[in-house]
C-alpha cells in the first residue's frame, strides 16, 4: 500500500466520527440523519479521491465517488451500530 491509499483508507475511517459528530451537533436523527450521512460520506469519498489525484467529477470519475461514497457510509454505519451496542 503506498502513502496515497494509507491517505484515502484515513479519510474514509474518520468519516464515522466526522459524521456522528455532525449529526450529534445539528441534532438529527432519522432520515434527516440518513441523509446528512449520506451526503457527508460523499463529500468524504470526493476529498478521498482528490487526495489521491483520482477525482474527476464528469464520466466515468462520477460511479467512483458513489463507490467510494458508499463504503465510507458502511462503515460510518457499522461503527455507529458498534457503539450503540457498547451503550446497551
Amino acid at each position: 500500500m503506498d502513502i496515497e491509499q494509507v491517505i484515502a483508507v484515513l479519510i474514509v475511517v474518520l468519516g464515522a466520527p466526522a459524521i456522528q459528530l455532525a449529526k450529534n451537533r445539528l441534532g438529527l436523527d432519522g432520515k434527516a440523519a440518513l441523509w446528512l450521512s449520506g451526503i457527508v460520506s460523499l463529500i468524504l469519498a470526493m476529498v478521498a479521491l482528490g487526495v489521491v489525484g483520482d477525482l474527476v467529477l464528469t464520466g466515468e470519475g462520477v460511479p467512483a465517488i458513489f463507490q467510494l461514497g458508499s463504503t465510507v457510509f458502511a462503515v460510518a454505519t457499522l461503527v455507529y451500530r458498534q457503539l450503540m451496542a457498547k451503550k446497551d
